[in-house]
């Protein structure tokens, strides 16, 4: 039988719930729904879509609105519902969740594929990164659009990556290694967004050609996109971490010759 200081997971097992969680008063309720029962962190909201991608479907049955997401690198709870008395642990999902792991591998960026072994070979064997910026560049982490699925935590890996990558630039350093750029933190907040980007798109004769570049530029992070046949141009805001030169490439090879006319970055 459970007792009263317990909480039991999907998969049986009884842990002992903090102190700090069981003499909350009774009529703290929404603090209660918010605290993870082992480790008494505040965890996220996160959505029934996110749980569901991470569980086993045989757990599909137990999901309700009200989940939340335990950040805690050093706690074994990942979902959790205090409503519901439902309760995951990191070895209950299906999908690993990188700062709670061990060993390798540790995803960060779900939607690129991105692991810490990624990063880590990045700044320390190959030293070709030494900032955010760097590793946004050469990996891709952080730029993806699908997180609030492949991510178990619902959110971009951008919350985190600053950490991770500020962990390697440490110990790089610590190894008599000096960084060469500004402080990952730094990159993060400071880093425009975006830039405006000119180009010239040379052999486009029709409407459906606009339509074939706009997608193609779509397809490398551009937004507010403008193609304009008679002008032989189009302009967009792309990502900083993303390279015009690299759209310009693509649309090449798509069969309409371009070249970087112009870039701007925007505050």
């Amino acid at each position: 039988m459970k007792q009263n200081n317990m909480i039991k997971t999907v998969r049986g097992s009884l842990l002992n719930a903090t102190d700090k969680y069981l003499k909350l008063p009774q009529d703290d309720l929404r603090t209660k729904m918010e605290m993870c029962p082992l480790c008494s962190n505040p965890g996220k909201r996160v959505l029934q879509v996110t749980v569901s991608t991470h569980v086993y479907p045989e757990d599909w049955k137990l999901l309700f609105d009200g989940f939340r997401f335990c950040s805690d690198t050093i706690c074994q709870m990942i979902y959790y519902n205090n409503a519901t008395e439902t309760y995951f642990l990191k070895s209950e999902i299906k999908t690993k969740f990188g700062l709670k792991e061990e060993n390798d591998p540790k995803p960060i960026c779900y939607c690129l594929s991105v692991l810490e072994e990624d990063i880590r070979y990045e700044i320390m064997k190959k030293n070709c990164c030494d900032s955010l910026q760097d590793i946004e560049e050469y990996t891709k982490a952080g730029t993806g659009k699908w997180c609030l699925t492949t991510n178990p935590s619902g959110k971009c890996c951008r919350d985190y990556l600053g950490d991770v990558v500020d962990k390697f630039l440490k110990m790089k350093e610590s190894a008599g290694v000096k960084p060469l750029l500004r402080k990952v933190k730094q990159d993060l907040e400071e880093m425009p967004p975006e830039k405006q980007v000119s180009l010239s798109v040379k052999g486009m004769t029709c409407n459906s050609c606009v339509t074939h570049v706009s997608s193609v530029i779509e397809k490398m992070g551009g937004k507010d996109i403008s193609v304009s046949l008679e002008k032989e141009a189009a302009v967009f805001l792309l990502p900083t971490i993303t390279k015009p030169d690299e759209v310009a490439v693509a649309l090449t090879e798509s069969g309409y010759e371009s070249n970087v006319v112009d870039q701007a970055r925007k505050k």
